[in-house]
Order: structure tokens, then C-alpha cells, then sequence
């Protein structure tokens, strides 16, 4: 059970680096990099030369959700684009997919833990950590959950506000929010 949790677990962070380094944003023209810079352009279009894509620009995947470049892309569609490439890098039903192995991980986990005499695996992993209990966490994280709320309801409101200001014409969506929140800072 321990190989093969092992085994899964490695080929987890193998697919996912594969994905990621697969992956990438690939645009026909330079005008839909406006808000990077001379240097993140040239960037772009030494990767896009990489891939054997002359011509073009490519971002690759850095992260799945705090992309650098989100923070500085103007256009809304390509921010979108780029979102949706890094949150969903390893989910397209290709060599690097890893659907499969997290279906095949979580029940072996519960096994395991079963097995130790633990009720689930949240049980055995926190047994040793601050927490010790899958409640204790669940308890802190309902803490903490109304503060963080309130205070990301602030900035997206400040963040809506000032798309409404700009006659934008759409909510604030997470492909937005580093764009919109460079702007208010």
C-alpha cells in the first residue's frame, strides 16, 4: 500500500510538472500582450521560437491560479484564456491528465488510514500536526473564514467598482481580480 501510494503520489508530481511545462498560452498577435512589458514580450515570443511557433507568442504555465502575467495583461480574454489553461493543465484527457491517479489515491489513503486505526485520512495526517484532528482544523479555518470573507467582499467591491467606473461592462471574475487588484493598489 505505502509503494503504491508512493508510486501514485511521484506520478502525480511528474504529470503535473509535465502538464505545466506542456502548457501554454499561445497568441497570434502581439497587440493581445499589451500591459507587458518589452522584456515579458520578447519573452513570449523566444518561447513561442522554442516551440517551433515563429511568429506567435507563448506564455508557458508558471502557477494555476497567480500566473504572474495576470496582473499586467489589459485584455480581459486573454486573461481568461490564460486562467483557464493553468487551472486546468492536467485535466485534458492526455498522458499528463491526473484525474486518474487522485481517484485511485484518495480511497487507497482511506484504506491506509483504516488500517492504522484512524476513521479517515484527515485523522492520520493531522495526528502529528498542530491541529491533531480534521475538526480542530475545520474549527480554526471557520475562524478564520468570516474575516476572510469580509475582506475579499471589500476588495472585489472595490475592484467592481472601479471596472463599473471604467464602463467595463462585467463582473469581476477570478481571471480579473490580480488585474483589478494591481489597479486599485
Amino acid at each position: 500500500m505505502n509503494q503504491e501510494e508512493a508510486k501514485l503520489s511521484t506520478d502525480f508530481s511528474n504529470k503535473l510538472l509535465a502538464a505545466t511545462k506542456a502548457g501554454a498560452l499561445v497568441l497570434d498577435n502581439v497587440s493581445q500582450l499589451d500591459g507587458l512589458s518589452e522584456g515579458e514580450i520578447a519573452t513570449a515570443a523566444e518561447a513561442a521560437k522554442s516551440r517551433g511557433l515563429t511568429g506567435k507568442w507563448v506564455i508557458p504555465l508558471q502557477n494555476t491560479t497567480q500566473h504572474p502575467a495576470q496582473a499586467s495583461l489589459k485584455n480581459r480574454d486573454v486573461r481568461q484564456r490564460l486562467f483557464m489553461a493553468s487551472t486546468q493543465r492536467a485535466s485534458h484527457n492526455d498522458s499528463n491528465d491526473t484525474r486518474g491517479i487522485v481517484q485511485r489515491l484518495a480511497p487507497l489513503r482511506g484504506e491506509k488510514a483504516k488500517l492504522l486505526g484512524y476513521p479517515t485520512y484527515g485523522d492520520y495526517a493531522l495526528d502529528n500536526q498542530m491541529a491533531k484532528t480534521p475538526a480542530s482544523a475545520l474549527k480554526l479555518l471557520t475562524q478564520l473564514a468570516p474575516a476572510a470573507v469580509a475582506r475579499a467582499r471589500s476588495e472585489a467591491a472595490l475592484m467592481q467598482g472601479l471596472i463599473d467606473r471604467q464602463k467595463g461592462g462585467f463582473n469581476l471574475a477570478p481571471w480579473d481580480w490580480q488585474y483589478y487588484a494591481e489597479l486599485v493598489r
